[in-house]
């Protein structure tokens, strides 16, 4: 899928309730941009998860919470420590390989930082609502689950590939 496509959803109708296809469009249509402008890299859009007790995993995770005038959540980006690392190499235009702990952990934060950026203010456009965004908060360890998320809130699992490697962007959003 290409960062300028729309994406044609179909959700089960405990999903629709949730979370709908233009919050699910900017948040992928943000990922692919951020990865594109920021990293100078084209990641690919895999697949699309709905699932009501997900409990994502990684090695590297960062969460921002939002809230609005429709409701609240959390977006969320895990990672291998190895996809990473390419993903933070690439933004920081060094070779992954040089990558270091506080460069992981910076650059997973930003990433999640601006693509729940680009998220809200492409959902306040379509939208005409306001939302705010928290600091990211970063996990690390492996194999290490996010469980943050509001109650009774379906996870939607957003797969995207980099050079052979996957990553997952998370949302769950609880209308009010």
């Amino acid at each position: 899928m290409s960062s300028t496509d729309k994406l044609n959803l179909n959700f089960q109708n405990q999903t629709r309730s949730a979370i709908d296809a233009a919050m699910v469009n900017a948040v992928v249509m943000a990922t692919l941009k951020v990865c594109r402008v920021m990293g100078d890299v084209e990641v690919l859009f895999k697949r699309l998860v709905a699932q009501k007790d997900y409990s994502p995993c990684g090695d590297i995770s960062a969460l921002i919470g939002i809230a609005g005038d429709t409701g609240e959540g959390v977006v969320a980006i895990s990672l291998s420590l190895k996809a990473a690392n390419l993903l933070v190499g690439r933004l920081l235009r060094v070779d992954p390989r040089s990558v270091d702990s506080y460069d992981r952990k910076d650059g997973v934060g930003e990433l999640v930082n601006m693509i729940a950026g680009s998220t809200k203010i492409e959902l306040a456009r379509l939208t005409d609502a306001s939302y705010n965004l928290s600091l990211p908060s970063l996990i690390v360890g492996n194999n290490h689950e996010i469980i943050s998320r509001p109650k009774d809130s379906p996870y939607l699992v957003m797969v995207f590939e980099l050079e052979g490697q996957e990553f997952i962007v998370q949302m769950a959003y609880k209308p009010k």
